[in-house]
């Protein structure tokens, strides 16, 4: 028991969408997008009122000047009273992650400004427990937003299904010890924006709350998406948020990432 660390969390508001329709507003309170330079760059997941997580991989700089993020927002052409924009106070990279692809420790962490209300539009995901792994036919969800004007970058959030299936080791990502899965539909998949989703959250049902079990790290055409699997550093990220010493992870675990099948339905 205790598969989810937390209890004001993982919690939805509204229903999701139907098949083949964008998200319902509210139906992922937790979604954020990371601006840098006044354009998006990731997704990431708000997991407290003041913490965000996302993927190492979307830093170059952890300058926070250079960052915005925004959060309860459904059309990013449409503002509304629910969207709150926010700067950042800290970066925090994950000490494992070299910035190389395929790297471990694809992790990171975002301190806000200045804590965010909850809202139905805002509210943040659940933290797995450190010693879970995801059993297979996990319910799971990848969200992000996707271009439905032609206009390039994405301005609808949608969310698509994926499972989780063990199927056995690829060669070269052994020594990562990932979960592999295959591809199921690829071409869904690339109508959501890569770029934009990098870092964004996998969301999966346990216990009776929305729980994050992966972000989203890389992908290689034709086959599956890999996620780094936040169980893994559930402790360090707890550590993060509780410590001044932002500069000291030496204690950091092993990195596990996990492939997912892509996408086979659309919410």
């Amino acid at each position: 028991c205790g598969q989810s660390w937390g209890s004001n969390c993982g919690q939805l508001k509204t229903n999701s969408a139907h098949r083949g329709q964008p998200a319902c507003n509210g139906s992922w309170p937790w979604q954020v997008h990371i601006f840098r330079g006044g354009y998006p760059i990731c997704g990431g997941a708000l997991i407290t009122d003041e913490w965000v997580l996302s993927a190492a991989h979307c830093f170059r700089s952890t300058a926070t000047y250079y960052y915005t993020l925004i959060l309860g927002v459904h059309e990013l052409s449409n503002h509304t009273n629910a969207m709150v924009e926010s700067n950042v106070q800290k970066i925090i990279l994950h000490p494992d992650y070299d910035g190389k692809a395929a790297s471990s420790g694809d992790i990171a962490l975002l301190k806000l400004l200045t804590p965010v209300k909850f809202t139905d539009y805002i509210f943040p995901i659940c933290l797995p427990n450190p010693s879970i792994q995801l059993p297979q036919k996990t319910d799971c969800w990848v969200s992000g937003w996707v271009d439905t004007q032609g206009g390039g970058a994405g301005s609808s959030l949608f969310s698509v299904q994926q499972w989780v299936k063990a199927e056995g080791m690829l060669a070269y990502l052994k020594p990562l010890n990932e979960y592999v899965a295959r591809v199921r539909i690829s071409a869904i998949f690339h109508h959501l924006s890569p770029q934009a989703d990098s870092g964004g959250p996998l969301i999966c049902k346990l216990n009776g709350s929305w729980t994050q079990g992966g972000i989203m790290s890389w992908e290689t055409p034709k086959l599956p998406a890999v996620y780094t699997s936040v169980s893994s550093y559930t402790k360090w990220i707890h550590e993060m948020m509780t410590s001044k010493n932002w500069g000291d992870a030496n204690d950091a675990p092993i990195a596990i990432v996990f492939l997912m099948f892509l996408p086979v339905a659309l919410l």
